[in-house]
């Protein structure tokens, strides 16, 4: 049962995020009318949850994306949606929701002001409102978590989410609180995993997963991820990334368009006349290259970009596409390019400059459709030359791949047409978490494609993180099906060993783990496991590195 309720404010306990106002209290003025607002998300964390604070009828209150509820309910009181630009969007006596980015003034009913303002006016907000929230998860039940940063070191008055590009684990100490989001395919949704509490469990965090994320609270905002508290195990949670839903743009100036030496005197390239740093576009009308090309040196980048804006090709050397065109650059406007330009980034050109338009989810499916051609053309080439390779599994890794690409583009044209938020940020979060799985597909097919010696060594590199026989046992499995021999398993690393040992602790991950019959002597029972399988095992020690300081 959530811990969440109706309450009057604790007289002396103070929110760590609410805005408590005094005398020098924002205001909002506008066509005459001044407002001094009473307080901002009014309520107080305990660690006993959320207790929302009794609002009077005379009082002004501001309420932002920071509030735990994402609905507001308030009988006898105008509410006043505002975008994240100040911009009135709504005036209403009803129920509304919270805008990620926004706000919401709820007044007394008979106040004047929305008698005054009009719907479309643009109103001058108090900068200290903090209108603007990238990183939002909101539950299906309503309630809210803002994160103040992706993959930066947590402080004791911030929350961050962590993905796996962080690495194995947050790295945080104890002096917070933490939980585990998993990726749902089903629901298309996340799922909470498991909490960290307070003062509880080793330092270093949570183990972040591959396919969700890990929230983690600071000292000061520990109140928000407790167990129970707004969220529960198990509850659906929806990532509403506003990158997903705004995108980026950049720009960068053109130097020429299909240039001569008259027209770009700058030029310096004998056929492409492409100069120092300089950006060029070359049209379908451009005769100066080879077989399609510019004809440009080897010292810069290129984008294909089709008839309707979108790139479809970046590589040293691109084939300029029917009725498109290629944008190539040297120096300063290749670095921009290799920044800001992708397969699925979208392009146009405008007075002389181009716009790059960057989507994530439209790069996302734009690169995996574009791996996916690469991989179809292979399996043909393998089939015409009667390769000797394993043509059953990469057809059956590319018919997965295949199939997952459609929910992916079938996702996109539902995010398009939805004009719910948190249905669109669930379409998003498909195509974001469907693009790995995509890649991985792609990958076991390329490998299945390759021809296999028996004298080959294939191997890989393993740090240890499995506290079960039937861990390990099911590890050693993949790695036979994938072909390999070998496995250089981690037995040094951060100070740590990973067996018993009178001289060095063994690492924090494997202590308490039971290996059956092997006991807990993990470097045994994953040497003669591998042996069984026909794998040899070799000692990977990290020397030098024996932990963070």
């Amino acid at each position: 049962m959530r811990k969440l309720w109706m309450a009057c404010l604790l007289l002396g306990v103070l929110p760590v995020w609410a805005l408590r106002l005094s005398a020098a209290a924002p205001v909002i003025e506008h066509r005459g009318v001044r407002i001094e607002l009473d307080a901002v998300n009014p309520g107080v964390w305990t660690e006993s949850g959320f207790t929302e604070e009794t609002i009077t009828s005379s009082m002004h209150v501001f309420y932002t994306a920071r509030y735990p509820m994402a609905e507001l309910t308030q009988a006898g009181r105008t509410f006043i949606v505002f975008d994240g630009e100040g911009t009135i969007e709504m005036m209403t006596c009803n129920a509304v929701t919270i805008p990620l980015s926004g706000g919401v003034l709820s007044l007394p009913e008979d106040h004047l002001a929305p008698t005054i303002f009009e719907l479309g006016d643009r109103v001058l907000l108090p900068e200290t409102l903090s209108l603007s929230h990238t990183f939002v998860f909101e539950s299906v039940g309503g309630m809210r978590v803002v994160a103040d940063g992706l993959n930066v070191p947590r402080t004791a008055q911030n929350l961050i989410v962590y993905d796996s590009r962080y690495g194995y684990k947050t790295e945080t100490l104890r002096n917070g609180s933490e939980l585990m989001l998993v990726y749902d395919d089903e629901t298309q949704m996340f799922r909470v995993e498991t909490f960290r509490a307070f003062g509880a469990g080793p330092d270093g965090g949570l183990a972040i997963p591959v396919n969700g994320y890990v929230l983690s609270a600071g000292l000061e905002r520990r109140f928000e991820l407790i167990e129970d508290g707004l969220w529960t195990r198990n509850e659906g949670v929806v990532f509403m990334d506003r990158r997903l839903l705004e995108g980026e743009t950049q720009s960068h100036p053109l130097d020429a368009t299909n240039p001569t030496l008259q027209s770009n005197p700058g030029g310096i390239n004998a056929e492409a006349f492409r100069g120092t740093d300089q950006l060029i576009r070359y049209t379908s009308d451009w005769t100066g290259g080879q077989a399609g090309g510019t004809g440009t040196n080897v010292h810069g980048i290129e984008a294909a970009v089709d008839a309707s804006g979108m790139v479809i090709d970046v590589a040293t050397h691109v084939t300029i596409p029917p009725h498109g065109f290629v944008l190539s650059g040297h120096g300063v406007s290749a670095q921009f390019m290799r920044d800001h330009v992708s397969i699925g980034s979208h392009i146009t050109v405008e007075d002389d400059g181009v716009i790059v338009r960057n989507d994530a989810i439209r790069i996302a499916l734009a690169e995996r459709g574009h791996d996916l051609a690469q991989v179809e053309t292979i399996i043909h080439t393998k089939q015409a030359g009667l390769y000797d390779v394993d043509m059953a599994t990469a057809l059956s890794h590319f018919a997965s791949a295949q199939a997952r690409l459609q929910t992916m583009a079938t996702a996109l044209e539902q995010f398009d047409a939805s004009e719910d938020e948190q249905q669109k940020m669930r379409h998003a979060e498909h195509i974001r978490q469907s693009a790995p799985v995509v890649e991985e597909a792609l990958l076991l097919a390329r490998y299945a494609l390759m021809p296999s010696l028996a004298v080959e060594a294939r191997g890989i590199w393993h740090r240890p993180n499995e506290r079960s026989l039937q861990a390990i046992q099911e590890n050693m499995d993949l790695w036979v099906s994938l072909g390999l021999n070998i496995v250089y398993v981690e037995t040094l690393w951060a100070g740590y060993v990973n067996h018993p040992s009178d001289l060095i602790e063994r690492h924090p991950d494997l202590e308490g783990a039971f290996y059956g019959p092997y006991g807990d002597d993990y470097l045994e029972a994953f040497i003669s496991e591998a042996h069984a399988r026909g794998i040899e095992v070799h000692a990977w020690n990290e020397i030098f590195y024996s932990g963070a300081l």
